[in-house]
C-alpha cells in the first residue's frame, strides 16, 4: 500500500489471501515491469518456504502448488506463463550460486 517495496506487498497479500506468514528475507524479486493493458507495474517474486502447506479453501479461487514442468498445462496466460518460466531461471541461479557454481549475471 502507498509506499511498500514489491517484497512488502508479496508479503502482505500472500498472508491475506493463502493465511502464510512469510519473512521479508524469505522473499525473493524476480523482476518487474510494466504492464501495459493493466497500466501499472507488475511484479515478479517467489517465497522460499520450509513446507508445502495446504490452502484454505475460497469461494472466489482455487489455490494449489505446481512444478516447473506443469506449467504450460496450467490455464495460464502466455505473459504468466512467461513470467515463471523467468522466475524459474532466476531461481534455478540463484541455487547453483548458493552451491558454489557458475553463474550467468
Amino acid at each position: 500500500m502507498g509506499d511498500e517495496t514489491g517484497e512488502e506487498t508479496f508479503s502482505r497479500v500472500i498472508a491475506a489471501v493463502l493465511r502464510l506468514k512469510l519473512k521479508l528475507s524469505a522473499v525473493c524479486p524476480v523482476y518487474k515491469y510494466f504492464h501495459e493493458e493493466m497500466k501499472k507495474d507488475h511484479y515478479i517474486s517467489y517465497a522460499k518456504i520450509g513446507k508445502l502447506e495446504k490452502f484454505p479453501e475460497t469461494k472466489d479461487a482455487v489455490f494449489g502448488w505446481f512444478n516447473f514442468k506443469q506449467v504450460q498445462k496450467l490455464n495460464l496466460s502466455q505473459q504468466t506463463k512467461h513470467d515463471i518460466m523467468v522466475a524459474q531461471r532466476v531461481i534455478d541461479s540463484a541455487t547453483r550460486r548458493s552451491l558454489g557454481q557458475q553463474t550467468i549475471d
